[in-house]
């Protein structure tokens, strides 16, 4: 038996050539929801929502369906193609929940679309709380791996006695971290402590190297408020990939490294083996702000 499904409209996005496994929130670019004139007069209501379904097809997916997949959170583990959000699936339909940022005409605009530009679409529907989010959902098979997936990444740092900062707002033109592909560059990040640095001075002869060890915690901290402001949630880190840190140093002083101690030991408590990373200590003269130091960070993300 054969059943047809109406094109309602198409969804523009930047992606031509490949596209992430989730929705971005804040991922860059314009997304779009184009519906068919005909159907303009249904969008009348629903922009008092700030969340809604999308359904789609995913015309462009030429891959034969398997019964198991490889889903590229489950380290290595294969799972049925059913227990997966793999979009591979006898019945290319996708679904996905953005943020309504408005809609103009037979026009919507929505946060991170995860699909190809010009993908055909099958439906719309408002994301609603009370009846779409269950407060008794779990995580299935994912639970049971170890690693970043299995951990609630926040309420670890929050056991830590530690609270993950609101993102220090840049003070030139650049961003606080960029997304690209499946990993997340972080700019420079200082010890800022809601506004202010934690201490100034040189480590060697204005700072003491336990004093510097905890500059570089917090501003280890604040590269991860870095990377979760554009991937959403620290959950998705799948490894940490490499840490610089730059050590404003009293003459004579060589302990940059034990001063770095601070971000590395700290990434390692949060996110255990997936935490350990490749690492950079510099010895400077002199650092913006007179911050005792100044960390950056390359994250795998899934």
């Amino acid at each position: 038996m054969t059943y047809r499904l109406k094109r309602i409209g198409i969804i523009r996005t930047p992606y031509t050539e490949s596209a992430p496994y989730q929705p971005i929130e804040d991922d860059e670019g314009e997304f779009r929801i184009i519906l068919d004139p005909e159907y303009a007069e249904g969008l009348r209501d629903l922009e008092g929502f700030r969340y809604i379904h999308v359904l789609y097809y995913m015309h462009q997916l030429k891959r034969s369906v398997s019964m198991t997949v490889c889903p590229p959170w489950a380290a290595g583990k294969k799972v049925s193609l059913f227990a997966s959000r793999s979009p591979v699936r006898p019945n290319p339909i996708g679904l996905s929940i953005v943020r309504l940022k408005g809609i103009a005409d037979n026009v919507i605009l929505t946060s991170g679309l995860d699909v190809f530009d010009g993908t055909p679409l099958l439906d719309i529907k408002p994301y609603i709380k009370d009846l779409d989010s269950k407060s008794d959902a779990n995580k299935g098979w994912i639970e049971k791996i170890k690693g970043v997936s299995s951990v609630e990444i926040e309420k670890k740092i929050k056991s830590l006695g530690l609270e993950l900062p609101e993102v220090p707002k840049p003070v030139a033109s650049y961003v606080p971290a960029v997304h690209s592909g499946s990993y997340v560059f972080t700019s420079g990040q200082l010890p800022f402590i809601k506004g202010e640095l934690k201490a100034r001075g040189k480590i060697g002869s204005d700072l003491t190297v336990e004093e510097g060890y905890e500059c570089a915690k917090v501003a280890a901290l604040n590269c991860l408020a870095a990377v979760k402001s554009v991937v959403g949630a620290l959950d998705r880190v799948r490894r940490v990939i490499r840490v610089t840190g730059f050590i404003n140093s009293a003459p004579g002083f060589e302990e940059q490294s034990k001063v770095m101690n601070g971000a590395s030991d700290l990434l390692v408590e949060i996110f255990g083996e997936e935490g350990k990373h490749s690492r950079l200590a510099i010895g400077t003269r002199e650092l913006p702000l007179g911050t005792p130091v100044e960390v950056e960070m390359i994250v795998e993300v899934q």
